[in-house]
């Protein structure tokens, strides 16, 4: 119960932040549109008047780079759908894009913790790691019985008998 929880928890925030990051990769594709648009129409206007300083192949280049940006607008708007899809589902309730604020890239990030230290966290919040730690040791238990399954089992005994008797024989 605990892991379906937590596994329902990381969805749920994988599908946050995907919508966060993908509302930001709207505005970055859309201000890239602008500048190649801009560049797009400046060079029409110098083809028109004959005073094109440019080769053709940079224009085609360019209107090229145009279609691709616009391919990727379309696969995050997808994206975007598919996320908030993914957050009505699991949450239960509706969703509008509106509703999740723009992804903060002014602050610093934290810092990143030490290899030991998120091995420290996994351990602590993850039941099934305990689990799997108990399956390796039994594992390495029956290696070592296996092992000495090899060696010859050896019995030694020893038997030692004193009599005193005080008749002579």
């Amino acid at each position: 119960m605990a892991k379906a929880r937590q596994d329902l928890f990381f969805q749920i925030r994988r599908a946050y932040y995907g919508l966060q990051l993908a509302r930001r990769f709207s505005t970055m594709l859309e201000d890239g549109k602008t500048l190649v648009g801009d560049r797009l129409k400046d060079m029409d206007e110098a083809r028109e008047f004959g005073d094109a300083d440019f080769k053709v192949k940079d224009y085609r280049k360019l209107q090229i780079f145009s279609a691709e940006l616009e391919t990727r607008a379309l696969e995050n708007k997808k994206l975007i759908t598919i996320a908030i899809a993914g957050m009505e589902y699991l949450t239960g309730e509706r969703w509008v894009l509106a509703q999740v604020p723009p992804l903060d890239i002014e602050t610093k990030p934290a810092p990143l913790k030490t290899l030991a230290e998120c091995q420290a966290i996994a351990s602590d919040s993850r039941p099934e790691l305990a689990q799997l730690q108990g399956a390796v040791r039994a594992r390495e238990a029956q290696l070592r019985l296996t092992q000495a399954e090899y060696f010859p089992n050896l019995f030694v005994a020893m038997d030692f008998r004193y009599g005193f008797s005080t008749e002579s024989i």
